[in-house]
């Protein structure tokens, strides 16, 4: 991999957010409850299964990341296409949820997530295109 290089995927499934409710059949489900667990698991799965293999070594050192996490919007919304969701999960949770899978322990994409000390952009959107989280990960090389 080059200095400059990032790396991208995408993650196809309805992001789940980690402290927080999970969105389950249309509704909001507390995070304790078996169902929630569970889709957090799928989550997280997914997200490990996209992101592995990517590198040959994890990510280490300052890291950038950015994510742009789409719902298919409810049949009430009537705003642009796409358009920004901004109702629950909470985006910084949604952000965990991606985050976590990624270490050296799981994907293996990043030695820890920890590494992550610049956020490009972070955005929840609606489209018609399937629920689904584009991200990218990669080295800062410069100073601030």
């Amino acid at each position: 991999m080059q200095p400059n290089d990032a790396v991208e995927f995408t993650v196809h499934g309805i992001a789940q957010p980690v402290g927080s409710v999970v969105h389950m059949n249309g509704n909001y489900v507390p995070a304790g409850s078996a169902a929630s667990r569970a889709a957090k698991r799928l989550w997280a799965n997914q997200v490990k299964t996209a992101a592995s293999g990517l590198v040959s070594a994890p990510l280490d050192g300052p890291l950038y990341f950015g994510v742009r996490i789409y719902y298919e919007p409810p049949k009430s919304y009537r705003g642009p296409i796409p358009g920004f969701c901004y109702v629950l999960p909470d985006l910084d949770k949604l952000i965990r949820g991606i985050w976590d899978p990624l270490h050296r322990k799981k994907a293996g994409l990043v030695h820890d997530d920890a590494r992550i000390a610049r956020i490009l952009y972070a955005e929840k959107l609606y489209d018609h295109n399937g629920p689904r989280a584009e991200v990218i990960v990669g080295k800062l090389w410069t100073s601030p």
